[in-house]
């Protein structure tokens, strides 16, 4: 699963209660933090471990994807969980 946020949830219990639900169940969480004021602790609390290989930012509203040798641009809202 990808989670694209701020970082900054208006409800930081339902997110780490969700993101621990998530975990439990075995999914796989990436997290990606876009904008210039991003919480990173809630980001590193979405990921899966290691946040290293789970956690980026960006700081645009646009994100590409590389999918084998095509690449996608998203541009996108910022959606705060």
């Amino acid at each position: 699963m990808v989670v694209i946020t701020d970082g900054n949830s208006d409800d930081d219990l339902r997110t780490t209660h969700a993101a621990d639900r998530a975990q439990a169940a075995g999914v796989v969480t990436f997290s990606v933090g876009v904008g210039h004021n991003i919480g990173r602790t809630e980001l590193n609390t979405i990921a899966t471990n290691p946040d290293c290989t789970h956690v980026y930012t960006v700081n645009t509203n646009i994100i590409f994807i590389q999918c084998g040798v095509f690449t996608f641009a998203y541009y996108f809202l910022v959606v705060v969980i």
